[in-house]
């Protein structure tokens, strides 16, 4: 087994592990391959380190939007009614289950 398939097994694992409902901060490296295995009727939320609260799994070939990247710098896609922030509002998003600080917030869309 190669070092791709061990880290897919790795993310699909932490994929099964999330239920409706948890906030989680995916950091760089193979947390950024999680999304990509969720089941559909999990509901999560998923925090991009680098500034997306709401993010997705990674776009279908040709897709990509060159202004939605992960801190790994790879494409990621936004879930309806995700938001974007600065990377000066403090990162309590997934340790608090809510925004401390909405004014930091705007839509991604924006």
């Amino acid at each position: 087994m190669d070092k791709n398939q061990m880290r897919e097994i790795i993310a699909k694992r932490v994929a099964k592990e999330l239920k409706d409902g948890d906030v989680v901060n995916l950091g760089i490296g193979l947390p950024t391959m999680v999304p990509n295995y969720l089941p559909k009727n999990v509901n999560v939320i998923l925090q991009s380190e680098n500034g997306l609260l709401g993010m997705g799994p990674t776009p279908a070939e040709g897709q990509e939007d060159d202004n939605l990247v992960n801190s790994g710098g790879g494409y990621i896609t936004a879930q309806p009614g995700a938001v974007s922030f600065s990377f000066r509002c403090p990162s309590t998003f997934a340790s608090n289950a809510r925004p401390q600080r909405a004014r930091c917030l705007r839509k991604a869309s924006e």
